[in-house]
């Protein structure tokens, strides 16, 4: 089941980097998988804090700025993914993020930007630290 997430999680970047939207029915997927993984799981508490937590920060973020609902929704997937360790994902996905930030302010090329590439990678370097620590 985690290599459907996996998958999506590629798509919903994909789909962002082209059309700068996620489609809801991708998020939708997200969730409905991670919940049908969970029914065999303990883990559903410190999930549901990680859910919570993740999609809060943007939930907030999204009052001030120009984040869309779409960036939201799949940091509360990774939060609901990875439980408190989705907070690192998003924290290397901000500081991935930074140095093309930064580059296209120097070309003096700024613009909206898709979010979810860089909060997919921020979910594979901690989901795969964490599997080879065995956390």
């Amino acid at each position: 089941m985690i290599y459907i997430t996996h998958i999506l999680l590629i798509m919903a970047a994909i789909w962002d980097i082209k059309k700068m939207e996620v489609p809801l029915t991708i998020s939708v997927m997200l969730y409905l998988v991670h919940t049908c993984e969970l029914l065999s799981s303990n883990y559903w508490k410190i999930d549901f804090i990680g859910m919570i937590l993740c999609f809060s920060i943007f939930a907030f973020a999204m009052i001030w700025s120009n984040i869309g609902g779409a960036d939201a929704l799949i940091a509360g997937v990774i939060g609901y993914n990875l439980g408190l360790y989705g907070l690192y994902a998003i924290i290397l996905a901000l500081c991935i993020c930074i140095p093309y930030l930064l580059y296209m302010h120097v070309k003096h090329k700024e613009h909206d930007y898709p979010f979810v590439p860089f909060l997919t990678v921020g979910y594979f370097i901690v989901y795969f630290i964490s599997k080879k620590a065995g956390l």
